[in-house]
């Protein structure tokens, strides 16, 4: 049995391979959410929940679990990190597969990078002027109303009463708050942009499938800067950036 973590778009497109290859797919995901669009397509075997160290050991050893491939986002360190010491407990092969990051060395426009949430906060707060658009999630707006206070944001998060609930406890009112589901198009991302009249742009560096690409070509086309947070540094072991080497790796795991 394999253990599959993640419920982004990547995520059901390797269970649907791992599916369609014969394999028995058994699926974690952070929010209930995801488990459904897994459902939605086709992957009864989807259960929201987060798991410590000792769930996981639980969680492998209950449903026999011979292989766990982690596909959760780029962003999810702890749960990865939690996974593989987990995975070190029980004998169980770990494999990663991670999106590749942005192709940024073309971009015409301002870009700067930082390591971290706190970092980015106290760059806006020093170095920008005027609405912010934060396209990090609702997880760390928190961080960001701690040192930029609300007047000035503008959160895209998820359409999700978890979402729009931290959104409202944070002080953020509805016209702060643009509650969708991406990937957006450039035209769309520019939309918001004149729509809001943003100023600056906070990102995670959520690759292609994320939607980076039309991210940061309507950050050029409107001159707006682009405040990037890099990915967090994991030591992964058996890392993959494509699909198939993982089906090919998996090829001698009996289905």
């Amino acid at each position: 049995m394999i253990l599959a973590m993640g419920g982004t778009a990547d995520g059901r497109e390797l269970v649907r391979r791992l599916t369609a290859a014969g394999h028995r797919v058994i699926v974690t995901t952070a929010t209930e959410y995801g488990a459904q669009l897994l459902r939605e397509h086709g992957q009864e075997q989807a259960h929201a929940t987060r798991l410590d160290q000792a769930g996981f050991v639980e969680f492998i050893r209950r449903y026999e679990i011979n292989t766990l491939i982690d596909a959760t986002h780029p962003y999810a360190d702890m749960a990865s990190r939690t996974a593989i010491e987990a995975c070190r407990a029980t004998g169980c092969r770990y494999l990663r597969f991670e999106r590749q990051a942005a192709y940024l060395d073309d971009f015409p426009g301002t870009l700067v990078r930082v390591p971290g949430y706190r970092q980015a906060a106290e760059w806006a707060r020093d170095h920008s002027q005027g609405p912010i658009l934060l396209t990090t999630g609702s997880k760390t707006l928190a961080t960001f109303v701690e040192i930029l206070g609300t007047e000035r944001l503008v959160a895209r998060v998820l359409p999700t009463v978890e979402s729009l609930r931290q959104c409202h406890q944070l002080g953020l009112v509805p016209r702060q708050i643009v509650a969708m589901q991406g990937p957006f198009s450039r035209a769309l991302n520019i939309a918001l942009i004149e729509q809001f009249a943003i100023r600056l742009i906070v990102s995670k560096d959520s690759g292609e499938t994320g939607g980076m690409t039309e991210k940061l070509a309507a950050a050029a086309h409107c001159s707006v800067p682009f405040l990037l947070i890099d990915r967090p540094s994991v030591d992964y072991p058996n890392r993959y950036h494509d699909m198939a080497e993982i089906l090919e790796t998996l090829s001698e795991v009996s289905p």
